[in-house]
């Protein structure tokens, strides 16, 4: 008679160990199956996948998931910066091209005498352009996404006076008149940033 209780009590603390395995088999198991379903996601291009951490007390599961999560915040927000780094280099070529082909193209159409000051304008864009290949150059080899500033003692009205006159024609041509009034200020910084920011 005591060995039959002792079998059922033995089987019913199984069927409840069973069921205790089960829950929390399915518990362990629900971020697991977040976490790889995520990881599929965000290889086939998805970066705003995110796992679902479940119950945190499950320590090294929930770390896990989280440690996931933030790796997939990073690369969405590197996909970002690029996006927009991209955008930026495109209008930043976008510029000193434009005022090229349109100073050429009136040279050729004789709208434009090439005199010496006109070649220095053309001079200035085809400077702009080498030094926003080298920048790329140098993004792309760099980890830090810095750009590097070369900080050298310029005269600020010099700078502006040469953009100026570099933009003066097609500034004309769209019937504006630039009017400039400048302080002779020297200063520390980079020239080719200063016409970029221009």
């Amino acid at each position: 008679f005591d060995f039959i209780i002792l079998a059922v009590l033995i089987f019913i603390a199984l069927i409840f160990a069973a069921m205790a395995s089960v829950r929390l088999a399915r518990r362990i198991l629900e971020p697991l199956e977040s976490l790889a379903m995520s990881a599929r996601r965000i290889k086939d291009g998805d970066l705003s996948a995110r796992a679902i951490p479940g119950d945190h007390s499950l320590g090294e599961t929930a770390l896990l998931v989280e440690d996931f999560n933030a790796m997939a915040e990073r690369l969405q927000d590197m996909a970002s910066d690029m996006t927009l780094w991209n955008a930026t280099i495109a209008h930043e070529l976008r510029t000193p091209l434009t005022i090229l082909k349109g100073r050429l193209q009136g040279m050729i159409d004789g709208v434009f005498e090439p005199d010496e000051k006109s070649l220095r304008a053309l001079v200035l864009q085809v400077d702009s352009l080498a030094r926003l290949v080298e920048d790329l150059r140098t993004v792309t080899l760099a980890d830090s996404g810095h750009l590097d500033l070369r900080l050298q003692p310029i005269r600020l009205k010099d700078e502006i006076e040469r953009l100026a006159e570099a933009l003066e024609q097609e500034l004309k041509q769209d019937g504006f008149e630039l009017r400039l009034h400048l302080s002779d200020t020297r200063v520390s910084a980079d020239a080719m940033r200063i016409r970029q920011v221009l």
